[in-house]
């Protein structure tokens, strides 16, 4: 965030809402998101905004190059393709905009903006999705192979909720510890988290 109003807050700085916005803008600039979105949501000038996007940018250079490799693919190819060979196609869109027509219609700009976004997303919303899904049935069938009462409730985005007697609580643990550390890629670094808690609705979540 700019280093003025840093200055300018020393006391009251919120690094707590600060948190939040950087977590926000990290999940935002994957679905379209711009200074104006951001500004609108977190209450600052656009260009406090767009410093923010920039900032984000300059530290994590990868994932800029990433961004612009997958938008880039999607734009020329008009496929996307994820580790399992499960494809994402624009390539209808992709032939009105290379037609004749496109030039001439306002919502040739819409369109691409929009294969952006969802060329963007699809890897990291499908990826996760072909990893975490087979990861809920091994510990599902994992459960049942060993004969416990545990069962998966939900699942919300990256992070598992289930049930089961206090007597299955450590028996649970190892077998999470066990199924759920598994990718398509050796190489991926994972980190899990268990928490367990006696009281569903006073958990910390």
């Amino acid at each position: 965030f700019p280093s003025h109003d840093i200055e300018r807050h020393k006391v009251s700085f919120d690094w707590k809402e600060k948190r939040t916005q950087a977590k926000n803008i990290g999940f935002g600039l994957n679905y379209g998101k711009g200074a104006l979105s951001f500004s609108e949501e977190f209450g600052i000038s656009e260009e406090d905004a767009q410093y923010m996007i920039d900032a984000y940018f300059d530290l994590y250079k990868g994932m800029k190059a990433w961004r612009d490799k997958i938008i880039k693919q999607a734009l020329t190819t008009g496929v996307i393709k994820l580790l399992s060979g499960r494809k994402r196609r624009f390539t209808a869109a992709i032939d009105w905009l290379n037609s004749s027509h496109s030039d001439k219609v306002w919502s040739a700009k819409m369109l691409k903006e929009e294969i952006a976004r969802q060329a963007m997303n699809f890897p990291v919303q499908g990826g996760a999705h072909e990893i975490f899904e087979p990861a809920c049935i091994r510990v599902s069938k994992r459960f049942k192979k060993e004969g416990l009462k545990a069962r998966l409730l939900l699942y919300i985005h990256d992070g598992l909720v289930g049930e089961c007697p206090v007597e299955e609580n450590q028996i649970v643990s190892k077998i999470m510890s066990e199924e759920l550390p598994w990718t398509m890629n050796k190489d991926t670094r994972y980190e899990i988290t268990l928490g367990v808690d006696k009281d569903f609705y006073k958990t910390c979540w």
